[in-house]
């Protein structure tokens, strides 16, 4: 055109037209047919293919000359395989929601099969649990043992990753902790058996674990940790004491070593599990909830139930998190209260 409006002589290059539009043609021709041959392409992509081929193929016959008119169908032609393509794409996209929502809805019933259906009852102690997931399925676990008469076990895990395979990890922890019913004295042993059991079992995957176990005839109450926050104990005169423990994350190596420590409970403490979901929940500033207000939360809950302690807590993170916003991880809380009946073996009570 610019040569054209050059030389004043409308037209004179129009005989290039042909042999630019069958070059461009026979390039986007080649080019489609290759990947089509190499990559195997989905049928979608084909018939979209075939309609942009019709589209050229019309051009060219125009430019070179044709006289029938099949523009207007070559279009046509070319828009159907389009939509075509773009409805293969929607229908691609609704299974794919269809097979999470199955999955999820799996998730879920897993989670529901393997968390306890109630609180156990053991004289002497009074327990509250909440477990809260991020989305419709988290890695978060709790679970109490009472097969030993006088005897609670109690774990709280946090399996990473979320779905059915955190679920399935979840799974395999609550059957390894319920083979420890005859070791309710040792949880670093228990935690190293666990820790045997998940090795190996599955890949990209770990495991946080807090265990412990109250015996209620003397008052002492045994724990282990695998890379799990350390545990609250709030003793009746209101001072806040961490539990901590070191240990592996469980499902790393399977010759981990988990230490076990005391300590001595008494008629008014408190004890308090926790997953990393609840410190870690965050405000509108990316500020932690911490460690800190959720010993200030414990420290004031002396007059309380175990269940209006959970409550208390829960709604305190809420209000730190905003109501409207979701959590950003799973959060799993188990409060276990020490009572006036539980009683050494020779019949007194356990005192300060």
């Amino acid at each position: 055109m610019a040569h054209d409006l050059a030389r004043r002589q409308p037209g004179a290059t129009l005989w290039l037209n042909a042999p630019v539009v069958l070059t461009i043609g026979g390039i986007a021709t080649a080019h489609v047919l290759g990947h089509w041959w190499r990559d195997r392409w989905p049928r979608e992509y084909r018939v979209a293919a075939v309609g942009g081929l019709a589209f050229v193929g019309v051009a060219t016959y125009e430019t070179l000359g044709g006289t029938l008119e099949l523009e207007s169908f070559a279009m046509l032609a070319f828009m159907l395989s389009v939509g075509y393509l773009v409805a293969q794409r929607m229908l691609a996209s609704e299974r794919q929601l269809v097979a999470v929502s199955r999955e999820l809805e799996l998730a879920r019933k897993i989670q529901q099969s393997i968390l306890p259906r109630e609180l156990p009852h053991v004289a002497g102690l009074s327990v509250a649990a909440r477990y809260i997931p991020m989305s419709a399925i988290g890695g978060d676990f709790y679970d109490f043992n009472t097969e030993q008469a006088n005897r609670l076990g109690v774990i709280v895990a946090d399996v990473s990753g979320h779905g059915v395979p955190a679920a399935l990890v979840a799974s395999m922890v609550k059957i390894a902790f319920a083979a420890e019913a005859e070791r309710l004295d040792d949880s670093g042993l228990a935690l190293m058996n666990i820790n045997r059991t998940l090795c190996g079992r599955f890949q990209g995957a770990y495991v946080t674990a807090c265990c412990g176990f109250i015996d209620t005839l003397t008052g002492k109450l045994t724990y282990s940790s695998a890379g799990h926050p350390a545990p609250l104990l709030r003793r009746r005169d209101g001072r806040v004491e961490q539990l901590q423990q070191r240990g592996l994350l469980l499902a790393f190596d399977a010759h981990a070593q988990y230490a076990t420590a005391e300590a001595a409970l008494h008629p008014g403490d408190r004890l308090v599990c926790f997953s990393d979901g609840l410190v870690e929940a965050c405000n509108g500033s990316d500020e932690f909830f911490g460690d800190a207000r959720l010993e200030q939360c414990v420290a004031a809950s002396a007059a309380i139930t175990p269940e209006q302690c959970v409550e208390e807590i829960v709604a305190e993170v809420r209000r730190w998190v905003g109501s409207d916003t979701p959590l950003q991880d799973d959060v799993t809380l188990v409060v276990i209260d020490v009572g006036e009946r539980m009683t050494e073996s020779d019949g007194s009570r356990t005192g300060a």
